[in-house]
């Protein structure tokens, strides 16, 4: 009678530790959360402060996002950008339509 007892309670317990993920690992997040998006806002601002470009980029999907808790928090993610036609030096550039080659 206790082998039907404590099998399922340490099936529970394995069961609940396995998916809670690794420890220190990443996890998911949501896209949409308030701390992704200040992550990312910085993330595409210092790529356009980087890259030898005139124009701006901005993205346009979120590939992955994925966080881990440490001492601090880690985001990892992968973003699609595209080419706006706002030169850099355009103070309006939070509305800037994507630059489309012509065909």
């Amino acid at each position: 009678m206790t082998t039907t007892i404590v099998f399922p309670l340490l099936f529970a317990a394995l069961f609940a530790v396995g998916s809670c993920g690794i420890p220190g690992g990443f996890s998911y997040i949501d896209p949409n959360s308030p701390n992704f998006r200040k992550a990312m806002n910085f993330a595409v601002s210092d790529y356009n402060m980087h890259i030898d470009d005139v124009y701006y980029h901005k993205a346009t999907a979120v590939l992955k996002a994925k966080s881990q808790v440490v001492a601090g928090q880690n985001i990892f993610m992968s973003l699609e950008l595209a080419r706006t036609r706002c030169m850099k030096n355009d103070p309006s550039a939070n509305y800037c339509p994507l630059f489309y080659p012509q065909q």
